[in-house]
């Protein structure tokens, strides 16, 4: 009888326990998922840098500013952005090359200029 390859077992009986907290515990519980669907309705399923059209995981919806540095979890303070601009806004690549005359800029941070 021939040799049988050993059975794989499903990858999360691999992973350590992550250290992050669930959303719920971070406070993103049902109001935030309403927040967020309001806000990408609000923002016509648009991001609001490049403008590209975006649904499912690729539409992260963003504190303009930050919560640690004050922000709130306001639709004033949020914007629709797709992943490639969420993750170099949150990289810091953008530098001071932000649209100010954005209905959501507050204290001149405001939407990224992005033309990907």
């Amino acid at each position: 009888m021939p040799h049988r390859p050993p059975t794989h077992r499903s990858s999360k009986a691999k992973r350590p326990a992550s250290p992050r907290l669930s959303p719920d515990a971070r406070g993103y519980d049902h109001r935030w998922r309403k927040m967020r669907m309001s806000v990408y309705v609000r923002d016509g399923g648009r991001c609001k840098a490049c403008g590209d059209v975006i649904a499912g995981r690729r539409a992260h919806i963003d504190h303009i500013i930050a919560k640690k540095d004050g922000g709130g979890d306001n639709a004033g303070n949020l914007q629709l952005l797709c992943d490639r601009c969420h993750g170099k806004k949150t990289r810091g690549e953008y530098g001071s090359d932000v649209d100010t005359d954005s209905q959501y800029s507050q204290g001149g941070r405001g939407v990224p200029k992005c033309h990907l």
